[in-house]
């Protein structure tokens, strides 16, 4: 199981998405990345990069019901559950 989140952070006046994959049974961070937005698009090029640093074809992510993060996943042909 991999754990699959965003979250904005404020720096200064400006806003930011972060975007974090942990190991769900180890809590080890696979990938983090930060955004100045949030698209399907932006969360697709975090999976991509996900992809090429781990293999997590046949995981299955948990993620909240973020809209973005089930389409980016869906369009990768990743499954995933929604906590």
């Amino acid at each position: 199981h991999v754990a699959l989140n965003k979250t904005v952070i404020r720096i200064n006046d400006q806003q930011f998405w972060l975007y974090a994959a942990a190991d769900a049974d180890t809590n080890e961070l696979l990938h983090l990345r930060l955004f100045s937005m949030t698209t399907t698009a932006i969360t697709e090029t975090f999976l991509r990069e996900l992809r090429q640093k781990h293999n997590v074809g046949f995981a299955v992510f948990l993620i909240n019901g973020t809209h973005h993060l089930q389409t980016a996943l869906a369009r990768a042909g990743l499954r995933f559950q929604t906590e």
